[in-house]
This record gives structure tokens, C-alpha cells and sequence, in this order.
């Protein structure tokens, strides 16, 4: 009986540790309740649509593109429905606390399925928590937790035992709810399908899986067909925008995301460590670091596949996949390495595990490897959570600042009727659609697919004069009045449209510096300017 109890009570433990932790990083939001980033915003516009009008869409009673995960799109939308009266941000930070606390459940779970001994098995399992980088996941209000939880449900059921139809059933619907919260859980599921002997799984198992995936596909590709006449979300061509995913881009971007991910793995410590290491002179200490940090990680992989982690083992070639796809598809690491929520997961336990197992190559340090490994573990959750702690209070006051500042000018400085008849074009939709209730049209190609259309063409005077737009609002550095993004969207010299300079909303430079380097979550200021348009745009 005790035996049975013992390892259901570790993972009850390791689940709350992940809570506890969680709870110190997520103390910062007390009084000053907000997302660190825009695009969490753009969610609950959506849900807030969803469950008042309907319609699935950023704009109010339309159905629309702006969001890639269905299923978070409709968790949300519950919350809108049931709860409408109560903060979104609250609603989100406690979805949060659940989906880490099954993270720490499940990871668990998985280091005892496979056997790995005591000691390195909750070295694994809690080594996430030494991440606060990991743990910010949590606060951006968005379904990168829920994708860990379910890859770790979808893994941990497919090398269980097959027991009947209910087995086959839970399988099915993992399946389904997982590729439902990101289109890139497909391919991890196809790739799963290869170990089938491995995990001594049937026909029928391989048959419950591909039904879930195939369904999921069908609505996914169905609500994208709807919405733009395109199999793909609009959101990845949007994004493909934003971060310069062009054609010509070819392998030299690509090669700078490889870079991006060693930038990433080490915010979790420093947030200059890109700037002050892995470019010109300071390259003299960064390689050095990113080579240990890749020998730790091989020595992790290594003691997995010593210990036949077959469960883990798989995990790592998940993260390595995902890592393959945006490589090809989308070479960005998003903010703050949300694209990369799983590689995020596994870095430390991997690092600390193969830095254990260095010291255990080491006669003098052999007896002491555990404690080391422990002291160094430690030592990054204090560093990394304090730091993640402060970055965390700059990005909540950057957009509450800067982007709600901006739409509570709108608000009161522009006519009634700019806002009501939607002539208010914005770059950065989320925070600032939150409060303007999705009356404005998106320009950064999330929402309507006609844009890029008009864009890539030249045609974006046309559009604006289309949809009447008579304001805009576009992102910018201190001092370069939005020249960037004037230039992107072709309105520098642009002469059938004038941008006459109305406001501007910054947010201090010490939050703008650090929100910048540690996550980058957006430009230092927002400007709005009145459109005037010399002749009416040819068509």
C-alpha cells in the first residue's frame, strides 16, 4: 500500500513545488495587474467576441483571423461567459497555476516510468522551476503552457500500457486537444506515431491517434479556409512579417535563429548576454560559455540514453523537431522564447543533469557531485527568478503605460466617431483594441487577409482610404518618429498619403531597456498620427 502511495505522493510534491515557485514570480503582478505583452492581449479580445457576439474574431461580430490556438481561444471565451465580471489577467495567472502544476505532475510521472534512479529523476523534474524564464510563460496569458501539458499527457499516455477502448479513447482526444492548441503539435504527433513498436502500441492506438489529429486538422484548416480561403492561420503570415520572413532572408536569418536560441538559454541568467557576449570581441567568452552549455547538454542526453529513457528520450527529440520546424517555417524564437515553450522546459533539466554527470567523471568531485549539482541549481532559480521578477514589473508598466496610455487618448482626444465606425488604424492591436472593444483595423496582418495583399502590392493608401481609416498608430524608437515602420508599410514617401504627428505615449527608459533586452515586448513609444490623403488612391 505504501508503495503504491509513494510515487503518486513525489509527483503531488513536485507539483507543488511548481505552484510555490510560480506563486514568487507571479507576486509582482500584486497592484499592477497586466500582461507583459501585447499579444496577450489580442486573446482576450477574441474571447471577449466569442463569447459575446459569437463570431470568433478580433473585430466585434465578425469572424476574423488573430489567434493560432482554437482551444485557448475557446478556454478564454468560457472564462468571458462565465465570469465575465472578473479580471481576465487574474483568470489567465490562475489557468496558469493549474497547467504548472500538472507540468510538475506529469514530468514526474515520466522520470519514474522510466526508471531513472532517485536522485537524477527529481534533478529532472524540478530543474524547470530554476528557469524563470520558463516560469514568465505562465504570466503572458497565452497556450504555450497548455502545449507542454498536453505534449507531456500525449507522451506519458502512448508508452502506458494498452488497457482497451478507454485507453484508446483518451488518446484520441489528447491528440485532438493537443494539434487544436498548436498547429505544430501535428507533426510531433506524426513523429510519434514512428515509435509505435518502441511503445509496443497496436494498430488501433496508431488508428485513435490519427483519427484525433485528423479531426483536429479538419477544424483547424476548416476555421482558416473561413476566415481567408487559406489552409495556414493568417496569424503565421503576420508574424512572418513582423520578424522579416521573406524569401531572400534565406539562410543567413536562419543561421541568426540558431543564434537567437543560444541568446535565449542564456536570459535565463543575463539579459545582455547577447549583446555583451555573442557579438564582436565578447564572442572571446560567449563561445566558451555556449560550448559548455552544449557539452552539458550532450552529457544529459547521454545519461538518458544510458538509463533507456525511452519517455524523456523522445521528449528531446520533440523540443529538437520543433526547433527543425521554425527553423524552416518561421525562424524566430518569439518573445521572450514563447515559440520555444518545450526546448525551454528541457534545457535545464539536461544542463544540470549533464553537469552532474561531469562531476561524476571527476575523481576529487565524485562524492560531491550531488551537492554541487544541488548548490548550482539553486543558485540559478534565486538569480534567475529575481531577475525575471524585475523584468516581469517593466513589461506589465511598458504596455500598461505606453499602449494603455495611447488608447486612453484616443479615447478622449479623437471624435466620437473615429472609433465607433472603426477609423483608427493600429500596428500593436492588443492592449490597445482591449480598450477600444476592437473597433480599429489591424495593421500588422493578423486579422484580415486582404491587407497583405494590398501591401505587397503597394496598395496599402488604397486600403487605409477603403476602410476609411483617418488615424493611425504605429510603434517607434524615442527619437525616430516611427521611421522604421513607415518605411515597412511604405508611407515614407508615400504621396497620396500624409502622416501629420498628433501624440506620442513612451514608456520610461528603464523599463523600455529592460523589457527590451530581456523579452523583447515592444518599442519604447507609441505615435499617433491624423491621415490626409492628397487625392483619393486609384484602385
Amino acid at each position: 500500500m505504501s508503495f503504491a502511495l509513494k510515487p503518486r505522493r513525489d509527483r503531488f510534491l513536485c507539483a507543488a513545488a511548481y505552484v510555490l515557485v510560480f506563486l514568487m514570480l507571479a507576486s509582482v503582478l500584486h497592484g499592477q495587474w497586466g500582461f507583459p505583452l501585447d499579444d496577450s492581449w489580442i486573446h482576450q479580445v477574441i474571447a471577449r467576441n466569442f463569447a459575446q457576439t459569437h463570431h470568433l474574431g478580433f473585430i466585434p461580430g465578425h469572424l476574423t483571423a488573430g489567434s493560432t490556438s482554437l482551444l485557448w481561444s475557446c478556454l478564454l471565451a468560457t472564462y468571458w461567459w462565465a465570469l465575465p465580471g472578473v479580471c481576465p489577467v487574474l483568470l489567465s495567472t490562475l489557468t496558469s497555476l493549474l497547467l504548472l502544476a500538472g507540468v510538475g505532475y506529469t514530468l514526474k510521472a515520466l522520470t519514474e516510468e522510466d526508471r531513472l534512479p532517485l536522485t537524477l529523476g527529481w534533478c529532472f523534474a524540478l530543474a524547470p522551476l530554476a528557469s524563470g524564464n520558463f516560469l514568465w510563460l505562465g504570466l503572458i496569458g497565452m497556450e504555450h503552457l497548455l502545449f507542454v501539458l498536453l505534449a507531456l499527457c500525449v507522451l506519458r499516455r502512448w508508452f502506458q500500457p494498452e488497457r482497451g477502448r478507454g485507453d484508446l479513447l483518451q488518446l484520441g482526444l489528447l491528440s485532438f486537444l493537443f494539434v487544436l492548441t498548436r498547429p505544430e503539435a501535428l507533426f510531433l504527433c506524426v513523429f510519434l506515431l514512428l515509435s509505435s513498436r518502441l511503445a509496443h502500441r497496436s494498430f488501433r492506438a496508431v488508428l485513435s491517434v490519427l483519427s484525433g489529429v485528423l479531426a483536429a486538422s479538419v477544424i483547424f484548416c476548416a476555421t482558416n479556409w473561413a476566415i481567408g480561403h487559406h489552409l495556414s492561420p493568417q496569424t503565421m503570415q503576420g508574424r512572418q512579417f513582423l520578424y522579416r520572413v521573406t524569401p531572400q532572408a534565406g539562410l543567413t536569418l536562419r543561421l541568426e535563429f540558431l543564434g537567437q536560441i543560444f541568446a535565449r538559454f542564456l536570459k535565463t541568467w543575463s539579459f545582455d548576454a547577447s549583446r555583451n557576449y555573442l557579438h564582436h570581441g565578447g564572442l572571446l567568452i560567449g563561445v566558451p560559455i555556449v560550448c559548455a552549455l552544449a557539452l552539458f547538454a550532450i552529457l544529459g542526453v547521454r545519461a538518458l540514453w544510458s538509463t533507456k529513457a525511452t519517455r524523456l528520450l523522445c521528449l528531446c527529440a520533440w523540443a529538437a523537431l520543433i526547433i527543425a520546424l521554425y527553423t524552416v517555417i518561421l525562424p524566430s524564437t518569439g518573445h521572450g522564447g514563447r515559440y520555444l515553450a518545450l526546448p525551454m522546459l528541457l534545457f535545464l533539466p539536461l544542463e544540470f543533469l549533464g553537469f552532474y554527470h561531469l562531476l561524476l567523471l571527476l575523481p576529487p568531485l565524485r562524492a560531491r557531485a550531488g551537492i554541487l549539482t544541488l548548490l548550482v541549481a539553486l543558485s540559478s532559480a534565486v538569480w534567475s527568478i529575481h531577475s525575471w521578477r524585475q523584468a516581469l514589473t517593466s513589461q506589465v508598466r511598458q504596455i500598461e503605460t505606453e499602449h494603455g496610455g495611447m488608447a486612453t487618448w484616443l479615447q478622449t482626444a479623437l471624435p466620437p466617431q473615429a472609433l465607433a465606425q472603426n477609423q483608427v488604424a493600429i500596428f500593436d492591436i492588443g492592449r490597445m483594441g482591449f480598450q477600444l472593444n476592437g473597433h480599429l483595423v489591424d495593421l500588422g496582418g493578423l486579422v484580415d487577409p486582404q491587407y497583405f495583399e494590398d501591401l505587397s502590392h503597394g496598395r496599402l493608401a488604397t486600403y487605409l482610404f477603403t476602410h476609411n481609416v483617418r488615424y493611425m498608430v504605429l510603434p517607434s524608437m524615442k527619437d525616430d518618429d516611427s521611421a522604421e515602420w513607415k518605411g515597412r508599410l511604405g508611407l515614407t514617401s508615400n504621396k497620396q498619403v500624409k502622416l501629420v504627428p498628433l501624440h506620442s505615449v513612451c514608456a520610461s527608459p528603464a523599463d523600455d531597456d529592460l523589457a527590451e533586452s530581456s523579452a523583447s515586448t515592444a518599442y519604447g513609444c507609441q505615435r499617433a498620427y491624423r491621415l490626409i490623403y492628397n487625392d483619393e488612391p486609384s484602385q
